[in-house]
């Protein structure tokens, strides 16, 4: 426990070390930098200081204003960048008095400009940022009826957005709108996308933090080697030392591990939660598939009777029964596996297999979450009417983003 406690206190103390390395740095480039040299260190320094003092982190985002023109791109960034500074000093982080001398919002004020000069200028490149600042900033303030024309443009301009950073922030952004609004089947789709993108992140940064530690690390190792051979250090020295640095490497790899699986375990506990509130609400999704070709023309009566049909037998839970064919449902339904064929894809857009185990992922979940449950996940598949337990398991991360496993832990966690 000691040690635990220790280890802690030097997290905390690096950080803090590093934290004013950064501004001491900063600071000094600063007071090197020339003219409009000044503009990116002072908006690193503002954002380096926004934890650790508001007052001086939004004072110095505005000193960055002095050194641009008014049709300069570099002037929307410092916009958004001290909007952002006074949202954040506003909404909770810590007060600041001189921001309330008035009553102007000078948090959504600044973040207007940015998005007017973006359209002034008629460039698309950031505005996608602003426009996620003055949505967030919306949402915080409950300011929900100037939304919708703002989500659009989100919307649009996302289509064409290359930054990672800033598509996986719209997408959590849309995805949480949605679900405010109680579009659930919109809200998980943006959230599928935001999981994609976030997981693409964490990759990319898993595998710059293992290049840069072999680098390091062959770079250490030449250079022990070197003073090894210049100091003559006897053997029991080099292999201690050897131990030391394989160790080091070791709990390095094991560290950017759990960090990596921490980051898609959160991720995929939002799809559990997202698929939780649409349990009972079954929601059909277009599933990639090719569609008939060669329709056949059914009369709106014959039409009718097979939907009513359908829908009986899908009120019966047919689709538990194993092996079940279209053929045999067709049957129940006093039709043929063509016009039954048919139907399914008119109305529900997908066939007729995906048709089936939609139902049966929906069985699935709504068993999963009934207090008491004891069924064990390897002889749900049975009950399910899968023929197999990886056939279940396939279908059921195709549906919900998470395996069976995951989806039942996560369950017994809320």
């Amino acid at each position: 426990m000691k040690q635990l406690f220790t280890i802690c206190l030097l997290i905390i103390a690096s950080q803090v070390f590093s934290q004013n390395n950064a501004i001491n740095s900063l600071q000094q480039r600063l007071v090197q930098a020339k003219g409009t040299e000044k503009i990116p260190e002072l908006n690193n320094l503002a954002k380096t200081y926004r934890n650790v003092d508001p007052n001086k982190s939004v004072a110095v985002g505005r000193k960055a204003l002095k050194y641009i023109n008014n049709d300069d791109i570099s002037k929307v960034f410092s916009l958004i960048n001290i909007g952002i500074l006074y949202s954040e000093a506003g909404m909770g982080k810590k007060s600041i008095p001189y921001l309330l001398f008035d009553s102007t919002k000078k948090d959504e004020h600044y973040i207007n400009r940015a998005v007017f000069m973006f359209d002034s200028l008629n460039i698309d490149e950031g505005e996608i940022a602003s426009l996620n600042s003055l949505a967030t900033l919306l949402i915080r303030k409950h300011e929900f009826a100037k939304l919708p024309n703002i989500i659009n443009k989100i919307t649009i301009l996302l289509t064409k957005e290359k930054d990672s950073y800033v598509a996986m922030n719209s997408y959590r952004l849309l995805s949480d709108y949605y679900a405010n609004k109680g579009d659930y089947k919109k809200s998980n789709g943006y959230l599928k996308k935001w999981v994609t993108v976030h997981d693409s992140i964490l990759n990319k940064k898993n595998r710059y933090a293992l290049d840069e530690f072999q680098v390091i690390y062959k770079t250490e190792k030449k250079d022990q080697e070197k003073k090894t051979q210049e100091a003559a250090i006897n053997d029991k020295d080099l292999k201690l030392r050897y131990s030391l640095a394989g160790a080091g490497g070791i709990l390095a790899v094991l560290i950017l591990i759990a960090t990596l699986y921490w980051g898609k375990n959160e991720a995929n506990k939002q799809l559990v939660s997202q698929s939780l509130n649409v349990v009972g609400k079954t929601q059909y999704e277009n599933d990639k598939m090719n569609h008939p070709t060669n329709h056949q023309t059914i009369d709106k009566e014959l039409k009718k009777h097979i939907i009513n049909a359908l829908d009986k037998q899908i009120g019966t839970k047919v689709y538990l029964k194993s092996g079940l064919a279209i053929k045999e449902l067709a049957e129940k339904c006093d039709t043929n596996r063509s016009y039954l064929s048919q139907m399914i894809h008119e109305k529900y857009q997908m066939n007729f297999n995906n048709f089936i185990n939609k139902y049966r992922i929906e069985e699935a979940k709504r068993l999963l979450i009934e207090p008491g449950n004891v069924i064990p996940l390897k002889a749900l598949h049975e009950r399910l009417g899968f023929s197999s337990y990886t056939r279940f398991h396939e279908a059921f991360k195709k549906y919900t983003g998470v395996t069976p496993s995951f989806f039942l832990k996560t369950i017994k966690e809320l």
